[in-house]
Order: structure tokens, then C-alpha cells, then sequence
């Protein structure tokens, strides 16, 4: 399973709750199922984490389900965790948290197309192509971009042969 650690979990209501409630939320977060539950057996954090007791598993467990005044989201009187039954337990917050992942990976996929967008910028003005609307069709456009990028990866490819000639690692500046 895979679980984002935000860093604000440091700064917010749990700064300072010491390293057991940490490592435990931890634990559920990364364990969680797609829909954000989980089974929690402190025998078992226990022995996962290593050097703690399933004591302090248990106490741990206690303090994400119990009420937090301080915490950011009041949901729930700003519990972390709710007992299903048995060991099964559920991430409370755990969509609002899915939906600040999408919001990461959308700022990273946006930052990369804007990186390229400004790329085939430069090589329009470095090689003086015309605005979009000067050309005849799409077909001519995309014909006169495929040969810019085909020049801007002959471009690159040279100065990559250039640092490794150099000694240097390819991606070194």
C-alpha cells in the first residue's frame, strides 16, 4: 500500500507527540486501503515497528481516536481514526487527504507541461516560427514542430556527448 506523510503532520496538533504515535500513524496511513481502512493489530505494529509494545500500540491507537481540539479538521471532533470493528479501523480524513494528493499531482503534471509549453516557445522564437495562425493547416504545423523538436533532441543528444566526453555526468550542467 502506499500512504502520503504530509509534513504539516510535524507542525500541526500531533508536534510533539512524541515518536511511538507517530510511527503508528505512520503505519495506518501507509496501510490503508484504497478506501482508507485497515486492520490493526498492535501485536503486530509492534513487531513491525520494532522497539516499541503493543502497549504502546494500543495507547497510541487511543490518542488518534480520541477527540483533538487542536487539530486543523474538526470532522469528527478532529479524530484520526474511528474502530470499525474488531482490528478493522478506517482513516477518517483519509479523502480529504486523497483529494491533496490529486491536488500535488496536478500542480506537478501542470508544472511539466508548462516547462514543455515554454520549451517549443524557445525553439519557435530561436528559429523563428511563425504564430500558429500564420500557417496554412494543423498538418503544416505539426510538420514544422516535429522537425523543432527533432532539432532540439539532436541539440541536447550533442551536448550530452559533450559532458561525458568532458568526464562529466550527461546531466550535469
Amino acid at each position: 500500500m502506499y500512504g502520503k506523510y504530509f509534513a504539516q503532520t510535524f507542525h500541526g496538533s500531533m508536534c510533539g507527540v512524541g515518536v511511538v504515535k507517530h510511527a503508528v500513524w505512520g503505519y495506518c496511513i501507509s496501510h490503508a486501503s484504497s478506501v482508507g481502512r485497515l486492520e490493526i493489530h498492535p501485536v503486530e505494529i509492534a513487531a513491525s515497528i520494532g522497539d516499541i509494545t503493543p502497549k504502546q500500540v494500543k495507547d497510541a491507537i487511543a490518542y488518534l481516536m480520541a477527540p483533538d481540539p487542536e487539530s486543523r479538521n474538526q470532522e469528527f471532533e478532529g479524530r484520526k481514526l474511528r474502530q470499525i470493528s474488531g482490528y478493522e479501523y478506517e482513516l477518517i480524513n483519509f479523502e480529504s487527504y486523497q483529494k491533496m494528493r490529486s491536488n500535488v499531482d496536478r500542480q506537478e503534471y501542470n508544472r511539466v507541461k508548462q516547462a514543455e509549453s515554454r520549451k517549443r516557445k524557445k525553439l519557435r522564437e530561436q528559429f523563428q516560427v511563425p504564430p500558429a495562425d500564420d500557417f496554412r493547416d494543423r498538418h503544416e504545423k505539426s510538420l514544422v514542430e516535429g522537425a523543432l523538436a527533432k532539432v532540439w533532441v539532436e541539440e541536447q543528444e550533442e551536448v550530452r556527448q559533450e559532458r561525458i566526453k568532458d568526464g562529466k555526468r550527461p546531466d550535469e550542467p
